[in-house]
């Protein structure tokens, strides 16, 4: 009995990764050979950002300001919004890498929109968020994912909330500013 608990406990040790959470530079710099993705960008300018994940580049395509994931034949885009940060991260704590794109939307209301990358599942979640008109970033405390309000100088010391990715990326204690009156 004994050898069967210490086996589970290691068990138990080794399946539990940490959640990670790493805010990435990114150099852009422009392609020289046209990726053709479809009619819509045959003419766009289409910026490499010069990061890789899980096999998948990342690219940015300016006349449109989407954010392309590319591996070999797929392709997937996050939605429309101006880039703000990208974070490299590990949400769920399989020791495998996603992204987090932090990008805002709007004119003269600042709408914070979170995107969601999972390279393994191939599934991109987004939501949108009203933070009084400023900016949001993203952390790890105390083994969670949380998001906080990024002030013009500096940053908040209290976490706004959790973030967790479902069907959306929530954030504890906000509304889905796109949602929240329908």
């Amino acid at each position: 009995m004994k050898k069967i608990l210490l086996l589970l406990m290691a068990f138990l040790l080794i399946g539990c990764e940490d959640v990670s959470c790493v805010k990435l530079d990114y150099d852009i710099s422009q392609v020289d050979e046209p990726i053709i993705l479809d009619e819509a960008y045959k003419h766009a300018d289409v910026f490499d950002l010069n990061i890789t994940v899980e096999g998948f580049k990342v690219y940015q395509v300016s006349d449109f300001n989407h954010i392309l994931f590319v591996k070999d034949d797929l392709i997937f885009q996050m939605p429309y919004g101006y880039l703000e940060d990208i974070y490299l991260l590990d949400s769920n704590g399989d020791g495998k890498d996603e992204l987090l794109v932090v990008s805002d939307i709007g004119s003269g209301l600042l709408i914070i929109q979170m995107a969601h990358f999972d390279p393994v599942t191939k599934e991109i979640t987004v939501g949108h968020f009203y933070n009084d008109n400023d900016r949001i970033s993203v952390d790890v405390l105390e083994g969670k994912l949380v998001a906080y309000s990024e002030y013009t100088f500096g940053r908040a010391s209290e976490p706004i909330g959790e973030i967790s990715f479902k069907e959306k990326v929530e954030i504890e204690g906000m509304v889905d500013h796109l949602e929240k009156d329908n």
